[in-house]
């Protein structure tokens, strides 16, 4: 835990360790373990990551705590030695050495008052946090100016079986008395929301935008789908989790959050799979989304989950290119707007598939834009088009 915050200083606001030990080691605490490079052993080592925390707890105010029994033979040692590296750096924190060993007593006598110091150095509720609406929610994260994740299940009349849980983003100054204009944001498959707000962090992001006004407050909608055993790959946004989102998804939104009724107010956007699928529901639901955005998608389809076995009449009912063309006089009256963007190719995703869309809605007139990156980053283009992905559709 303390090396896994240490790195990732901006999502975590309190680091504890109860009788832990900072190195790398076995589950014995005894064996120092080789990561394989002196770069991965020094990174996973907490004692090297002293010399840089005073600045960086400046930058991120964290507060940090540790404790070890004064009887624990074999991580006493280690955390005293932590103890004063952090006293020679002038780095606040709180250390306690109690009588008892590495056992199960120590942990539950101190329990509570641990947790309370968490809790005492968390921020304080606000408006962000789950509205009544939103029981059985729970917050998986933060964004900088105030805007929350909350973590909970939509229920899933299509799949009842699945219970996998969905999440949610409400802006900062959250309130249920206005009303927001809404995104709803697919994942690709395998994938989850988590990709959304951990990935791509989008609360970060999101907040940034709202507080610089350069996007309105809105609200983010993040289901989850795609079978949950075999090849998690091989799945599409249709069958049931196209049932799921427009019968289940979109109507609970509705009726469990605060929503704008404008059709330009409602978005989609979806990653790779979860691109194809956010621009083939719109085509298909005419009149659900006055926004569609395609974050490194594609345009057919692909023969894979419920498309597996469709024959040539089904998978036209699910060509972007094709149905682009039939709806296009709708898409124009309508004043549906398109967002397009690309990396390079991967996974068998081609980057001239986006130009060949754009080229498609070009010649139709119907409103577009294309954010395309440069030179290849790994995926790192992902996170520098969100800004512009979520301008488009709130600015």
């Amino acid at each position: 835990a303390v090396s896994l915050a240490f790195h990732h200083l901006d999502d975590f606001a309190v680091v504890e360790s109860w009788s832990g030990y900072f190195h790398p080691t076995n589950p014995t605490g005894m064996t120092r373990l080789d990561l394989g490079s002196t770069r991965k052993n020094r990174r996973a080592n907490v004692h090297t990551a002293v010399a840089g925390l005073r600045q960086a707890f400046r930058t991120h105010p964290t507060f940090f705590g540790f404790y070890v029994g004064r009887g624990d033979a074999r991580f006493r040692a280690e955390n005293l030695a932590l103890h004063r590296q952090l006293l020679d750096a002038g780095i606040p924190h709180v250390f306690e050495l109690y009588p008892g060993a590495h056992e199960r007593r120590v942990w539950s006598e101190h329990a509570r008052a641990w947790l309370g110091l968490a809790l005492a150095h968390l921020a304080p509720a606000t408006g962000s946090d789950p509205p009544a609406g939103l029981s059985g929610f729970a917050t998986v994260a933060k964004g900088p100016a105030g805007g929350v994740v909350l973590s909970g299940r939509i229920p899933d009349r299509a799949v009842p079986s699945d219970r996998r849980s969905s999440a949610i983003y409400l802006p900062p100054d959250f309130s249920t008395s206005e009303r927001y204009p809404v995104i709803f944001l697919l994942h690709g498959f395998p994938g989850s929301p988590s990709g959304f707000y951990d990935s791509l962090r989008l609360a970060k992001v999101a907040d940034g935008l709202i507080s610089s006004e350069r996007a309105r407050s809105f609200v983010a909608v993040m289901p989850v789908a795609g079978r949950t055993t075999g090849r998690r790959t091989e799945d599409e946004w249709a069958g049931p989790w196209e049932t799921y989102l427009v019968h289940d998804v979109v109507p609970w939104a509705n009726a469990h959050l605060p929503l704008s009724p404008r059709f330009a107010d409602r978005a989609i956007a979806g990653l790779s799979a979860g691109a194809f699928g956010a621009v083939d529901l719109t085509l298909r639901h005419p009149g659900m989304f006055g926004v569609a955005e395609s974050w490194s998608g594609y345009f057919q389809p692909f023969r894979d989950g419920p498309l597996a076995h469709a024959n040539a009449a089904q998978l036209a009912a699910h060509n972007p290119t094709l149905l682009v063309r039939r709806e296009a006089p709708a898409l124009r009256r309508e004043h549906v707007r398109f967002f397009l963007s690309t990396g390079f190719n991967h996974g068998g995703i081609f980057r001239r598939w986006t130009f060949q869309f754009a080229s498609e809605l070009k010649s139709l007139r119907i409103p577009h834009r294309v954010w395309a990156s440069q030179h290849p980053d790994r995926g790192r283009y992902l996170r520098l088009q969100l800004p512009a992905a979520l301008e488009y559709a709130f600015s």
